[in-house]
């Protein structure tokens, strides 16, 4: 028995969309059905919330449980994250307070797969990071997926990046995903192997260092994803064109062009840096925290050294990518054309005494096209106008181009709106044990005395 498990999830309830995901999962489903060795194709990417897509994998996998599995293969395109030495599918009901019971856990899955004792397991996975990336933890996913090959006898796995990356798309289709199309369009024989196709997708990805496929192999490389006849990739390619799913291919040229309008001059740079600001500023909050609390936008050097450490590390780690940071008199600052650029606070103070302050800090580290936006957020102490962190928290990041510009902003608002959701849901917590009839005998009692003294 050959089974196939296609996974596009492309709306999302508090993440950015990607509806680039279902055309990925719709284009590798046509893929798969043109080997015709397949038993069952289940395809899930309309009903994506976490459970139903689970509730889809166990039914095939119960389903065949005790028949003689030859091959299993299961592609997922979607927001991924890679965490705490575990990488999560996101769902559409993905909440980072709830992240069990709303993303697909890979050792879970793993364990499931591993029921049906597949001879070859095939697993592609095109996850476009949620951003959710925890600073030391780079480089760490091609280790994990190494590990998490045990238990499986012959297998190919392929992530479309990085743990600290992004993986990137137009509006029509994954690039990963497209390279592993072409790379069965491409083949120059009607038998398609899958060495051809991870060597097809390395040659795509060569000499771009912001997505670096991973590739896990535990096999003879002589396993075939199948044969088709180049008369009916023919086909396949006027079909997908028709759909409008996949871009034609560019040329030389055109990838020049492309790839340089990806770069930003200083210019460009100090203009973002001064966006950014500007859009802060602006920026709608959310209509409870505005309720509770003043929210005032400042910039100023980041003088925690414990801090430095960590992020002057990381970005040491990215030698391959010139970024702009230095430590000047003990402060980290961003720096362009020999300018300094300060970090974003956006402190949040209380309205009201049994209330907390809190800060955001946004720092954004540029190279020429790219950029490490990195952000946290804690409880902080005001006095007389001057502010002391309440304890260092955890730094996460994300790495992703410069433009647009819009896209950039929308990763701010994002982070603005989940860490607003964690300050309310803390302070919701805090106030739970409020007893509004307490406070009404209290205020009865009150009223009751007044009115014995006399005036």
């Amino acid at each position: 028995m050959r089974l196939a498990i296609i996974v596009g999830v492309g709306t999302y309830n508090i993440l950015t969309d990607l509806p680039a995901c279902i055309n990925d999962s719709n284009a590798v489903e046509k893929i798969i059905r043109m080997t015709k060795k397949y038993n069952e194709i289940a395809i899930v990417n309309n009903t994506t919330n976490a459970r139903d897509i689970m509730l889809k994998i166990t039914e095939v996998v119960e389903k065949y449980n005790d028949k003689d599995v030859s091959e299993l293969f299961f592609y997922f395109s979607g927001h991924g994250e890679y965490t705490n030495n575990e990488f999560y599918y996101l769902c559409s009901d993905f909440n980072p307070d709830r992240r069990n019971s709303t993303t697909l856990k890979n050792s879970e899955l793993d364990e499931l797969f591993k029921t049906l004792a597949p001879k070859l397991m095939i697993k592609v996975v095109d996850a476009c990071q949620s951003g959710v990336s925890y600073i030391k933890e780079y480089a760490q996913l091609e280790k994990y997926l190494i590990k998490k090959q045990e238990g499986f006898k012959d297998l190919y796995f392929m992530f479309s990046s990085q743990a600290d990356q992004s993986s990137y798309a137009d509006n029509k289709m994954s690039f990963f995903t497209k390279s592993f199309i072409n790379s069965i369009l491409n083949c120059e024989d009607n038998i398609i192997r899958y060495r051809d196709i991870t060597n097809y997708i390395a040659d795509d990805f060569q000499g771009i260092d912001d997505q670096v496929p991973i590739f896990v192999n535990q096999a003879s490389l002589l396993e075939k994803f199948g044969e088709i006849p180049k008369a009916d990739r023919d086909d396949y390619i006027k079909l997908i064109k028709n759909d409008k799913e996949v871009p034609k291919e560019l040329t030389l040229v055109e990838r020049v062009k492309l790839k340089t309008s990806q770069y930003c001059t200083d210019e460009d740079l100090v203009s973002i840096y001064s966006s950014i600001e500007s859009f802060l500023k602006n920026y709608t909050y959310n209509e409870s925290l505005d309720e509770l609390f003043d929210i005032e936008i400042t910039t100023q050097k980041y003088d925690d050294l414990n801090g430095h450490e960590e992020i002057i590390q990381y970005i040491e780690k990215k030698n391959n990518i010139k970024y702009r940071a230095k430590v000047e008199d003990k402060s980290l600052a961003s720096t362009i054309n020999g300018s300094t650029f300060d970090t974003f606070y956006i402190k949040i103070k209380r309205k009201f005494e049994s209330l907390r302050d809190y800060n955001i800090t946004l720092f954004p580290v540029f190279s020429d096209k790219n950029v490490l936006l990195f952000h946290l957020t804690c409880p902080i102490l005001i006095e007389n106008d001057k502010w002391t962190s309440l304890g260092h928290t955890d730094w996460y990041y994300y790495d992703m181009p410069v433009k647009p510009l819009e896209r950039l902003e929308n990763k701010i608002s994002e982070i603005i709106e989940n860490y607003g959701k964690v300050i309310l849901d803390y302070e919701n917590k805090e106030h739970q044990d409020i007893d509004i009839n307490e406070q009404e005998e209290y205020h009865k009692k009150i009223i009751e005395h007044d009115d014995d003294i006399p005036f």
